[in-house]
């Protein structure tokens, strides 16, 4: 199996990835054919993909991830994952305030 990573993607986590798993940069690279950051083929052959969000880019824009999920759920790949990095947590004592880490 190989993990095909966006070309948009930090260098670090690809690295990480080909630790384990020989990774792959196609170039024009995976956001720009209307996949998410990360994809690969099970076994069976059905492909999963991996949109990777960080937690202020899901609180700061909501709609616009929607947007891109619903467009990659429409690529015709079998799976689509949404993983968000960080920790969001209310702020005690605001009504409407979050603190994010990474």
């Amino acid at each position: 199996m190989t993990i095909i990573v966006d070309n948009h993607e930090p260098k670090e986590i690809e690295y990480l990835i080909a630790q384990s798993v020989p990774t792959m940069m196609p170039q024009p690279g995976l956001n720009s054919q209307g996949f998410a950051d990360y994809m690969w083929f099970c076994c069976d052959g059905h492909r999963i993909q991996v949109e990777r969000k960080q937690t202020n880019e899901v609180l700061g824009g909501m709609d616009q991830v929607e947007e891109q999920l619903r467009r990659e759920l429409d690529n015709g790949v079998e799976e689509t994952i949404l993983l968000i990095e960080g920790v969001c947590e209310p702020v005690v004592g605001l009504k409407i305030a979050t603190q994010t880490w990474h």
